[in-house]
């Protein structure tokens, strides 16, 4: 029994290298052909402030897509603002921006992460489903419909 121990615990963390490793040289969460996603961004006081078709482009990932269509502000490695979006966060193989502002001509919307956030959720032809991931590694496709809104950190609508 005391030789098999040894044996899972190399075996454990081997399969934890090579999923890392996978999850970190893999492009998942790239466009693999143009088409267009609709996003919907609500504010503070719960209004729809933009609801339109934005296009992609093969390659893209979703922060890219985002950026090509707003003014977005991101967090640094402190959390603190940082509207040139330089900052990448790294974890566990992946990673991620962290968006903290949205805006165009006709709104802007900003977060601190302290106290708010903005909340990313995909329509998955019945309901809204919050997305576990990152706004770079969120997964999309032609026709997919996603809602952005500004959540308080305690959870409801700031």
């Amino acid at each position: 029994m005391k030789k098999i121990v040894p044996k899972l615990f190399i075996t454990a963390v081997i399969v934890l290298v090579a999923v890392i490793l996978v999850r970190a040289f893999s492009n998942d969460h790239l466009a693999q052909s143009n088409g267009t996603i609709r996003v919907i961004i609500i504010d503070q006081a719960e209004s729809t402030v933009f609801d339109g078709d934005i296009p992609f482009f093969v390659g893209d990932n979703f922060f890219e897509v985002l950026d090509r269509s707003f003014n977005l502000g991101c967090a640094s490695s402190t959390y603190e603002a940082d509207p040139t979006c330089s900052y990448t966060f790294n974890n566990f193989g992946s990673s991620s921006k962290v968006l903290l502002n949205i805006s165009n001509n006709d709104f802007a919307i900003t977060t601190d992460w302290t106290h708010t956030f903005l909340q990313f959720e995909k329509y998955d032809g019945v309901n809204y489903v919050l997305t576990t991931n990152g706004v770079s590694q969120i997964d999309f496709a032609d026709g997919d419909i996603f809602r952005i809104s500004v959540q308080t950190v305690l959870g409801g609508s700031s």
